[in-house]
């Protein structure tokens, strides 16, 4: 199993740590691409839902936005500097984390057109570093913080069956027009290796053309997985 692991590096060690569980028995190997800065933000508490459990994240953000008790955010931030006393990565940190096998690229940060650019990027750079590489069976990517649970037991075997030669690509929600209002998940991906290959190209196919439009994340995901005749289903639908 192939994993492709882009964008901002924080709260990625309880992500880490599941995902090795779901994949327990299977080969896997990490490709990350990623910025030198983690995106931890000391200035704001949106950070604490990506970087903390879900129950004390929100105990946290409710602290600090409903109470606006000044001891608190002086403490928080005390607790922060403890935490994240630098907020670059390393190439070793990562490593003790994903393994030492990981192939990792870390860049400078850099100034682009959005938000939305920079990630798609980050995803067909991440996507790059597997052309000199092994085939897998199967290919993930997966945003840095994203902690996968399932309410059924997952059995990677049965995804394998139902995409090895289809073009079918799983994520979190599938083409979620109701959640969106038009677009798809883009946290996470598993596919076979063509699928991966188009689903990494959003990028590189938006900038070929970026005089014209603006990337907009999840719709322009949708739109070139749609225009190659790829099905995206459900997360939920893995776990049988």
């Amino acid at each position: 199993v192939a994993v492709l692991v882009s964008g901002q590096m924080r709260g990625y060690e309880n992500s880490v740590t599941r995902l090795k569980e779901i994949l327990a028995g299977t080969k896997t190997k990490f490709f990350i691409h990623t910025w030198e800065n983690n995106g931890v933000n000391k200035k704001s508490s949106n950070k604490y839902s990506r970087v903390y459990p879900t129950i004390f994240s929100n105990l946290l953000t409710e602290l600090v936005t409903f109470t606006k008790l000044e001891h608190i955010e002086d403490s928080l931030r005390k607790i922060d500097e403890i935490i994240f006393p630098d907020a670059l990565v390393t190439e070793t940190e990562l490593k003790e984390s994903y393994g030492p096998e990981t192939q990792i690229v870390i860049e400078k940060d850099r100034k682009m057109s959005s938000n939305h650019e920079k990630m798609y990027y980050k995803m067909f750079k991440a996507h790059e570093l597997l052309e000199e590489s092994e085939e897998f069976d199967l290919y993930i990517r997966i945003r840095p913080d994203l902690v996968i649970e399932f309410n059924d037991p997952f059995d990677i075997n049965n995804v394998y069956n139902t995409i090895k030669d289809s073009n079918i690509v799983f994520t979190e929600r599938g083409y979620a027009y109701s959640y969106y209002g038009y677009g798809i998940d883009d946290k996470f991906s598993i596919c076979n290796k063509e699928t991966m290959k188009i689903y990494s190209s959003v990028w590189k196919s938006w900038s070929q053309n970026k005089e014209k439009t603006s990337l907009v994340g999840h719709v322009d995901l949708a739109r070139v997985l749609m225009d190659n005749g790829i099905g995206s289903y459900s997360l939920e639908k893995m776990a049988k």
